[in-house]
């Protein structure tokens, strides 16, 4: 066990006290373990639209449309007012950002939440309007990441949600668009959700199963490390000292 030792000496001006190098490794713990703290995006779950508020972004270019969710709810500590930002792909394009040029590819969608509520590190971010996107492949079904960053007073966080899907419209060979208000119908299908704090690539990169369908599902490898991109950028937004202890707690690859 280490002590805390106080080093009391003299000198002409009276008494001197020094403390050890112990307690400033104390200090550094401290620190540490508070800025990692500050950074967890807790319980991270979503609020549906009632049906006679939903509304379906219906679009003819491409073979199927999907609705995600209206609102997002989670717990931390990031204070009372934090700034919430979404952001996912709202085609088939894959998410692609370029870490020397600060940019993003022109497909893909930026979204800041706005609070709807803030009570005991409680938070509720409301999207203006709810989420459609697209894709053209030949499958009904969508594996899509969406990526979650909240800017604290003095922290940072970030997650993904990994979203299993079917399409609530469809082009058919008609050209005529057939769209269902998700939850509706028999044995309307139910998206599934892996949601992730922090992710690593191997995190990420694990098959995910569908209990409908019983189909497995897994992210692409340029899609992954491109999240992981995003993260690392992020966290050199921070503050040097801030951002030297989330490097080395959630940078592993």
């Amino acid at each position: 066990m280490s002590y805390i030792k106080l080093n009391v000496g003299m000198s002409l001006s009276g008494p001197t006290i020094g403390i050890s190098p112990d307690f400033g490794e104390l200090i550094n713990v401290i620190n540490k373990r508070r800025y990692i703290k500050k950074s967890r995006i807790e319980n991270i779950h979503f609020s549906l639209a009632g049906q006679s508020t939903m509304s379906l972004e219906l679009r003819g270019d491409y073979k199927h449309g999907f609705y995600a969710f209206s609102s997002i709810a989670f717990e931390g500590e990031f204070g009372s007012n934090p700034d919430v930002f979404m952001l996912f792909s709202k085609n088939d394009n894959l998410i692609d950002f370029n870490s020397k040029e600060h940019s993003l590819n022109d497909d893909l969608t930026v979204v800041k939440l706005k609070k709807n509520i803030f009570k005991d590190n409680k938070y509720e971010y409301g999207i203006e309007k709810e989420l459609n996107y697209y894709s053209n492949s030949e499958s009904e079904y969508d594996i899509r990441p969406f990526i979650i960053v909240v800017f604290g007073e003095d922290s940072l966080g970030f997650a993904t949600v990994t979203l299993i899907n079917k399409s609530s419209s469809t082009v058919n060979l008609n050209g005529f668009i057939e769209g269902t208000i998700p939850g509706t119908g028999v044995n309307p299908f139910q998206p599934q959700a892996r949601k992730l704090v922090w992710p690593t690539g191997k995190d990420l990169l694990r098959t995910l199963k569908e209990p409908q369908t019983g189909r497995s599902f897994r992210l692409d490898k340029g899609q992954v490390d491109n999240i992981l991109n995003l993260k690392k950028y992020f966290i050199n937004l921070l503050e040097p000292n801030i951002a030297k202890v989330l490097k080395e707690e959630y940078i592993t690859e």
